[in-house]
Formats: C-alpha cells, structure tokens, sequence
C-alpha cells in the first residue's frame, strides 16, 4: 500500500505544459547511486528501480564529516501521471513540495510545479555514467538556476 504524504496534485497549473502518461518503468535510468560535488559539499543521490508504480531516492550533502542536507524523494503514479515528492530535512522535514512530470524523453525527465519560486522546474537528464539536476527558478524569479554535474557512484563507499 502507497501513503501519500502531500495532498493530492492540482490536474495542470495555468499555463503549464501538456500532461504526459509515461510508465514509471520509462525511469529506470535514474536508478543507482550517483555522486559529485555541490551545495559546497560531497552530493549522493541514491534512487531505487521502479517498482509498484514507485521509485524512491534520497539525497544528502556531506562537508566537513557532517551531513548539512538531505531529503527524501518519490516518484509516484498519480491521476494517470508521474509526480515527484520533494521532502526536504529528510524525515524531520514538515513539508512534502509535489512536482508533476511535465516532460520525458530518452533519459531526460522535466518535473514542474509553475507556483514554487524555487525551483519551479526539476530536471534530470542521463548521459552514459553521468547523470545532470537542474533546478530552474519561475521566470519572474531573482533566484539563479543551479546545475549539479553526477557520476555514477557506489552505494557502499564515502570517501
């Protein structure tokens, strides 16, 4: 059984882009570990196989021996789509962001959510062994769009 732990997606914001009905197989490129700097600290983000209509990941920031940031992410079949469940502070996180898959194609996924300042778009695009998240502002935003570069990593090492 699947618990939602934010409310249920509005159907399509204004303005946002068409709906799209992948399968949550048609992710499976995301899946594994990925590792690489950013947010001034080693960045993991780890994401599970698609399974049940969900995949699951978590990320976290290590600088200096500690954890300065985590979260706790879904993917999940939802209304006929795919929505992204952004916690972030992990578990002790009080609130879940939804973002709905708006675009896919090969291994580049866009999930959007026009309403959120930041980001309002997340996409995740695979090359090979590297796998590239951006985090795009609204356009009426003063924020920058951020650009993390990963590579393919293993689960059970941290240097």
């Amino acid at each position: 059984m699947v618990r939602c732990l934010a409310p249920v997606l509005p159907r399509a914001w204004p303005g946002a882009a068409p709906k799209v009905n992948p399968l949550i197989e048609d992710l499976k490129w995301m899946a594994g570990s990925w590792v690489g700097r950013a947010f001034g600290g080693r960045m993991e983000e780890h994401w599970t196989a698609p399974a049940g209509g969900t995949m699951f990941g978590l990320n976290r920031v290590v600088s200096d021996g500690e954890t300065t940031s985590r979260e706790w992410i879904s993917i999940e079949t939802v209304d006929g789509g795919l929505a992204m469940r952004v916690r972030p502070g992990g578990f002790e996180g009080t609130r879940t962001v939804a973002f709905e898959l708006s675009k896919t194609e090969g291994t580049r996924a866009e999930f959007e959510r026009p309403d959120n300042d930041f980001p309002a778009r997340i996409v995740y695009a695979r090359a090979g062994d590297a796998l590239r998240i951006e985090l795009i502002p609204r356009s009426d935003s003063t924020r920058t769009p951020i650009t993390i570069e990963l590579a393919k990593g293993d689960l059970a090492s941290h240097p």
